[in-house]
């Protein structure tokens, strides 16, 4: 790997981390254990993903996407690749719905 992959790799890592850190929710500190509501944790968890913060993530990584695509620096295969991430991650629990005949509320 050269040099100059290294320095993007680590940067790649960073801004993953930034994010990481900038997305920690309350959720993220209850108790799964004895007497926690295993239940709860996972709604919890879900509510985050379906938070404004994360759409607007969302939002920005098609953005990026699109100028990186509209300069030649990513093919359509990958532009691709991140659209289709972002509709299953937004309509998983439509798709939980479909499969299993449930009817959320």
């Amino acid at each position: 790997m050269s040099v100059r992959g290294k320095k993007l790799l680590i940067g790649r890592l960073a801004l993953v981390g930034v994010i990481a850190l900038a997305s920690a929710s309350p959720a993220f500190a209850q108790s799964a254990g004895v007497g926690g509501n295993i239940g709860s944790f996972i709604q919890n968890i879900i509510d985050l993903l379906n938070s404004n913060v994360i759409r607007g993530l969302a939002v920005i990584a098609i953005i990026v996407t699109g100028i990186a695509w509209m300069f030649g620096h990513l093919d359509m295969r990958r532009a691709g690749t991140v659209v289709v991430g972002i509709i299953v991650i937004f309509s998983a629990s439509a798709i939980v719905d479909l499969i299993t005949g449930g009817g959320g509320a």
